[in-house]
């Protein structure tokens, strides 16, 4: 049965609204072997303070941020500072709870290739709840001789929500 409805909103902002047309990701014809998703994982990115350099080919950041879990990619939209607000959420259907999640903030190069500017992976366990997370990116540069610890190059701060019921989010 289908039912005959209209949403109307209203807001001084662009929603990006669109709609939902699946509950649940579709099953693949050789889930047998691979498994269908047990879990569901909502990740947003709040914004990020950004200690990392423009590469010597650009004059300003233009940041944006990619997320990767189990193979599947998201990407904000690109800023234009140190530090950018992105406010974006994105879902994800996982088969194995134990991979992390990586985060990753690049540098937009409209030329020449975008400069991975740092990155982090996250464990996203089950909360039921959102959990507010501040993580540090650690920079892609290698560590100066005799120090052992990793450069920082910012801040990300993120929400991660993951639930173990699919119609849960």
């Amino acid at each position: 049965d289908k039912a005959h409805y209209m949403l109307r909103v209203f807001s001084q902002n662009d929603l990006n609204l669109r709609e939902l047309q699946n509950d649940l990701p579709k099953s693949l014809l050789c889930s047998c072997i691979s498994g269908n998703a047990e879990w569901v994982t909502v990740v947003t990115i709040h914004r990020a303070e950004l200690t990392a350099q423009p590469g010597k080919w650009s004059s300003k950041l233009n940041p944006y941020c990619v997320v990767t879990c189990e193979g599947v990619k998201e990407r904000t939209q690109v800023a234009s500072d140190s530090e950018p607000v992105w406010e974006s959420s994105f879902v994800f259907y996982r088969k194995n709870s134990e991979k992390p999640l990586r985060v990753q903030v690049y540098n937009y190069n409209m030329i020449l290739p975008n400069d991975l500017l740092g990155e982090n992976e996250l464990p996203a366990l089950v909360t039921h709840s959102p959990t507010a997370l501040t993580t540090v990116l650690n920079s892609p540069e290698k560590p100066k001789d005799g120090d052992s610890s990793v450069p920082s190059s910012g801040t990300l701060y993120l929400s991660i929500l993951t639930e173990d019921n699919l119609m849960a989010v």
